[in-house]
């Protein structure tokens, strides 16, 4: 029985880069921040600058956490806002379909997307052709997509 959670797809060099290269902006601008801040303090500007550096900070947070993770237990989809745990016993189908939207976006684009069929509807994964962790590498896409479908048929 596997208690923790595994993340597929792994995080790909593309989102990797772009989280990476956004937390040192954070951290960079922060620092200039709290240097401007130090060197004419002011009241309302350091409570406006904390509340900002926070929001991105939880927001930054959030956005490493995203993905769509695996156990034994079920399937968890995690977004920038929610996340979403089915169990396996909820699942009653892992599918592929046609149309894939780019970073989230509401325009559909050509490609593929994994969705999970359950009583309450479809969830959809971050398994997709138009994924930041799989652009420019179908063979992790089609691996992903296996990974999940395999996950499903073994744990139901």
């Amino acid at each position: 029985m596997q208690a923790t959670w595994r993340r597929i797809p792994p995080r790909g060099p593309w989102r990797l880069a772009l989280l990476v290269g956004s937390t040192a902006l954070l951290i960079t601008v922060g620092a200039s921040m709290i240097s401007a801040l130090l060197a004419v303090p002011n009241l309302l500007g350091l409570l406006l600058s904390l509340v900002v550096l926070l929001a991105s900070a939880a927001l930054l947070g959030r956005a490493w956490a995203m993905g769509t993770s695996v156990s034994d237990a079920g399937v968890k989809v995690s977004r920038l806002r929610t996340t979403v745990l089915i169990p396996w016993t909820d699942v009653r189908e892992v599918e592929q379909i046609e149309g894939s939207r780019w970073l989230g976006l509401p325009r559909r684009i050509d490609g593929w997307t994994v969705t999970i069929n359950t009583p309450e509807g479809d969830v959809v994964t971050h398994i997709a052709s138009a994924s930041p962790d799989l652009w420019g590498r179908p063979q992790a896409s089609a691996a992903a997509a296996d990974a999940l479908r395999t996950w499903w048929r073994e744990t139901r």
